[in-house]
């Protein structure tokens, strides 16, 4: 979740109650938490950081939404590379992706992502699309392969 639920575990738990999204409801255990590993580092010097919680899992499924970031405008605004850079990243790898500005910010998810994904269990992902009214218009299923060569 990067930095939503102010950038602490009870907060991002917080979120997902509000999305309807509990432990009951969804039948397993919530781990949330803001602890990232390091992955290694881009060329340019910028650290890869990935959830803890998520490195000692059997296998990685990212799951979210999809819609126009309201920020800037660029390929990759909002979706499963982002969920894997951003998202997987927690707080601190949210910094780090920003580090360098908006205008590196594109590479940088995408390289970040690349990199997440072969050096853990990621599966897939699922992208929910959604419209300017917040409706969903499609769902789509992204493979690590597919993932990879973005």
């Amino acid at each position: 979740m990067g930095s939503h639920g102010g950038a602490t575990a009870e907060g991002q738990r917080h979120v997902l109650e509000n999305l309807g999204m509990t432990e009951e409801i969804l039948g397993c255990e919530i781990r949330a938490s803001m602890e990232t590993v390091k992955l290694g580092e881009l060329e340019n010097g910028l650290p890869i950081l990935m959830d803890k919680n998520a490195m000692q899992a059997d296998g990685i499924i990212a799951i979210n939404r999809i819609k126009a970031h309201n920020a800037f405008t660029a390929p990759i605004e909002s979706g499963i590379i982002k969920m894997i850079t951003i998202g997987f990243g927690k707080q601190d790898g949210a910094d780090s992706c920003h580090t360098h500005g908006f205008g590196n910010m594109a590479k940088n998810i995408v390289d970040m992502a690349r990199i997440k994904v072969k050096k853990t269990p990621f599966l897939f992902g699922i992208g929910t699309v959604e419209n300017a009214y917040d409706k969903v218009v499609k769902n789509r299923s992204y493979c690590r392969r597919q993932i990879r060569r973005a």
